[in-house]
């Protein structure tokens, strides 16, 4: 595929991997934010898009790359140049970035050998490698490998708004190449109201987004909400806690799958997130917004944590979450997660449940952590749990687990 690359496409790769890169600012902020340039059109968007994700992905490998060819400290355009060719890109103009054509054959050549060093054949930190290596054992090869694949697009319909037929209807109007998806194997007997996204496309700026009749979620998030509603389906008059609702995407999908017959509290521990909370849950009737310090004022016939955790299974969506996660930082999360459960025991009502769920795929924020909590408090048992592998379901990694109160 032939390119010419503009100026003003390199300038605006530089400053937002720059920010990323030696700022630590986050891609899923600064890149949607650089593609709001209007003086870009769609295919520069959809360039610019691609190739900096692309090279958030795999900065080390394409840093050890430079490293052997240009010798000297490696720059941004230096990764321009890797990532394009690796995509199979031939560029029509080579002076805007500075380089000969004796040097892309040499690249090409390199990129063509595999790298003997796992961690930076697959553009992890050595020693986080080694960490998830002495976790998982060799099993972490293959999943480390899977979650550098690019994240499939999901999308979730909002039923009380619009009917998958005629959904389907608006995405075949719109040229959109899409697959519905009907469940999940191990939740046979629930109705999802999902799709798959398989073409470019430019939903986000679409009138049926800014009218909430979809939301993107990704479709291990989503079973989330569809493994509680299998649970609690055929009860009536629930009360329902959302321990750490975030900014409300599983929120409101409880609250679309329960109807009438639950009332949902949710909160947040963040000050910040909890304002966006209130003002993005504000027109469902049968949800309740409530602070955090508030929510032992009362019992819940079911408490969803879904817990603070490492985000290790989500790095296909925050690729550059690859560079800043380490050890410390999981035990940090691992003592919140445990904080949470604890607290949960005193606001479930005999008989509830306590769902406790996180985007990671290490046992210590799981299974681990589950059989550490039912080990201290033996009046709990585990109901049912699932570990969701990327590999497996094409999803973010996700655990979710039911355990019950005698």
């Amino acid at each position: 595929m032939e390119i010419k690359i503009h100026s003003n496409l390199i300038n605006t790769i530089e400053h937002t991997l720059e920010l990323i890169f030696n700022q630590n600012k986050l891609a899923d902020k600064e890149i949607p934010k650089a593609l709001k340039n209007k003086q870009f059109g769609s295919k520069d968007r959809a360039f610019l898009s691609e190739t900096m994700y692309d090279i958030v992905r795999w900065k080390l490998k394409y840093d050890f790359i430079a490293q052997q060819i240009f010798k000297t400290e490696v720059q941004i355009a230096n990764l321009v140049l890797i990532s394009l060719l690796n995509r199979g890109y031939t560029i029509k103009n080579l002076e805007i970035l500075n380089v000969r054509i004796e040097v892309i054959e040499i690249i090409l050549k390199v990129l063509q050998k595999e790298i003997s060093n796992k961690s930076i054949e697959q553009s992890y930190v050595t020693s986080f490698y080694d960490y998830m290596l002495s976790i998982l054992g060799k099993e972490w090869h293959n999943l480390a490998k899977s979650l550098n694949k690019k994240a499939e697009v999901y999308i979730r319909i909002n039923s009380n708004k619009i009917s998958t037929v005629d959904f389907s209807a608006f995405l075949e109007k719109e040229n959109i190449n899409y697959q519905k998806i009907e469940n999940l194997s191990f939740l046979s007997d629930e109705k999802f109201n999902a799709f798959s996204i398989h073409s470019k496309n430019n939903l986000a700026q679409s009138e049926y987004f800014k009218k909430q009749y979809f939301q993107f979620q990704d479709i291990g998030s989503q079973s989330i909400g569809h493994f509680i509603h299998a649970l609690l389906k055929n009860k009536k008059n629930l009360k329902i806690l959302d321990m750490c609702a975030g900014l409300g995407g599983k929120t409101l999908h409880l609250s679309e799958l329960f109807g009438i017959n639950a009332k949902i509290f949710a909160t947040e521990f963040d000050d910040k997130r909890y304002h966006f909370l209130k003002e993005n849950t504000k027109h469902f009737k049968n949800i309740i917004t409530i602070p955090f310090e508030e929510i032992d004022k009362q019992q819940y016939d079911m408490v969803f944590i879904d817990a603070p955790c490492s985000g290790s299974g989500t790095f296909r969506r925050q690729a550059d979450l690859k560079y800043r996660i380490n050890e410390s930082y999981i035990l940090e999360k691992v003592a919140i997660q445990q904080e949470l459960l604890e607290k949960s025991k005193s606001l479930i009502s005999k008989n509830g449940l306590i769902i406790y769920a996180t985007c990671s795929i290490l046992p210590i924020e799981n299974e681990l952590q589950i059989e550490q909590f039912i080990s201290k408090n033996q009046s709990y048992n585990v109901l049912e749990q699932h570990l969701l592998f990327p590999e497996i379901y094409n999803s973010d990694g996700f655990f979710m687990c039911a355990i019950k109160k005698e």
